[in-house]
């Protein structure tokens, strides 16, 4: 299980607390029975693009370089499609 949990600073990821919440949260999407899309290849592809509109369309990503922006979007989706 992948789940993505974002904080403010190198600092915080690192520590214990964090560490723990993140394991905690994975372990309660492993558990829950009404995850059934496990894969990202499992999901329909309009929901990937309107997802992606949505994704795409926030203030922090969109100053990005579009580059950045793709992989950003790519490496998002797939660690936290449930």
């Amino acid at each position: 299980m992948l789940v993505e949990v974002n904080c403010e600073t190198d600092f915080v990821a690192r520590g214990d607390v964090f560490k723990e919440l993140a394991n905690d949260m994975a372990m309660q999407v492993a558990a829950c029975s009404q995850v059934t899309v496990v894969d990202s290849s499992q999901v329909a592809t309009d929901v990937v693009d309107k997802e992606r509109n949505v994704q795409m369309g926030k203030e922090d990503i969109l100053k990005k370089p579009e580059a950045i922006r793709s992989v950003s979007f790519t490496l998002s989706f797939t660690t936290s499609i449930v």
